[in-house]
């Protein structure tokens, strides 16, 4: 048992796959948690544990299935050491060594934030199309990733409140996932979180103090809890996926719900550079990759195709749309400023031909074969 965390309210402690918070007053409790979830005054735990690995772990999907939620959450509780009746439990694929934790306070009040966080596997974007749909025998499925939040307030709230710092905890992770331009796994858009999220979020309870009536975004207590969910999500993702914010900078994590991925960009490049040029562009790729010029152009570019999938310009903008900032992308990876008419004209004439992505990478390679030419 490792003590993370402790002070008169609670004590947060990591064992084995459980992190556990065990709450050292009576504390007003929301849940997701199956098994004393939802509205809940006389709970002591709150639980955190991995329940499997990311992926393929069909052994430990049937344990989860087969013995119910109610034997389930019991064995889970007796090998975590809290009391059944007294827990709310949630379950991740990520690691409890990961987990992320960040208090912020204002005057009197504070917020603690305890996340784990994976979202490689499992990201998505809300009102996207789903293969689940729930009957009465129920449904089965292994996840890959999951953003579990559980947040600590130490000042007492009104059930409407604590409401409503669900919703601030709810718009502070999908901030945190918007910040790093996390693609959701099933669509061409940025996720707002995972399929599987879960929460507890817990107040104390103390007939001494007058309970606060707002956890919104106009509020002190709203901006603390924001700032602690937003903080521990993306180093939750730092931790157990390798989401350092530089790395995203990649014009694969730019482009990629688009198509273009890192793979696919190093086989069509091959039709589009000399072989030596190629062979120069793969000894080289992480400064081309990561080339800030290059990714803004093509962080740009996807915000220019989001807005035309989502009706704000007319689709009959695409193909200028596209050529002007392949024309950006092509102008800054050559370090040529005064080639960007004429890499305009060359990616127009040649885009008649090619897809969108096809189009980029070829404006990559325009680019990139005239860096080392004398102008």
């Amino acid at each position: 048992m490792s003590e993370l965390k402790k002070n008169n309210h609670y004590t947060i402690e990591r064992k084995g796959r459980f992190l556990i918070v065990s709450l050292n007053q009576k504390h007003l409790v929301y849940s997701s948690s199956i098994i004393n979830g939802g509205h809940q005054e006389a709970l002591k735990f709150l639980v955190n544990h991995q329940s499997c690995e990311g992926a393929k772990h069909i052994d430990r999907a049937h344990i989860l299935t087969d013995c119910g939620h109610e034997e389930y959450h019991r064995q889970t509780c007796s090998e975590a050491g809290t009391e059944p009746n007294l827990t709310a439990m949630m379950g991740t694929a990520a690691d409890m060594q990961y987990v992320a934790i960040d208090e912020q306070t204002y005057k009197d009040i504070s917020a603690c934030a305890i996340v784990t966080a994976g979202v490689t596997g499992n990201a998505c974007r809300a009102g996207e199309e789903t293969l689940w749909h729930e009957v009465d025998s129920g449904w089965e499925k292994c996840y890959e990733g999951t953003i579990n939040i559980i947040v600590l307030i130490n000042v007492p709230l009104l059930p409407a409140t604590l409401c409503q710092a669900i919703t601030t905890i709810t718009e502070a992770k999908s901030a945190a996932l918007l910040d790093l331009a996390i693609p959701s796994k099933k669509g061409r858009g940025l996720a707002t979180g995972t399929g599987t999220d879960q929460f507890c979020v817990a107040s104390i309870i103390d007939d001494q103090l007058k309970p606060k009536s707002g956890a919104g975004k106009h509020v002190k207590l709203g901006e603390i809890i924001a700032k602690a969910v937003i903080n521990a999500t993306k180093k939750a993702m730092q931790f157990q996926n390798g989401l350092e914010p530089s790395l995203t900078r990649s014009f694969h994590h730019a482009l990629g719900r688009f198509g273009l991925t890192e793979d696919y960009f190093k086989e069509q490049s091959k039709n589009f550079l000399s072989e030596n040029d190629y062979d120069l562009l793969l000894n080289n790729m992480k400064s081309v990759v990561y080339s800030p010029g290059l990714s803004s152009a093509c962080y740009a570019l996807a915000s220019i195709l989001d807005r035309i999938d989502n009706g704000v310009y007319p689709p009959e903008m695409m193909q200028d749309n596209v050529v002007n900032q392949c024309a950006l992308i092509a102008t800054t990876l050559s370090t040529k400023d005064s080639y960007f008419q004429k890499f305009k004209n060359d990616i127009h004439q040649k885009s008649e031909t090619l897809q969108k992505m096809e189009t980029v990478v070829f404006s990559i390679c325009l680019g990139w074969s005239h860096k080392w030419n004398s102008p």
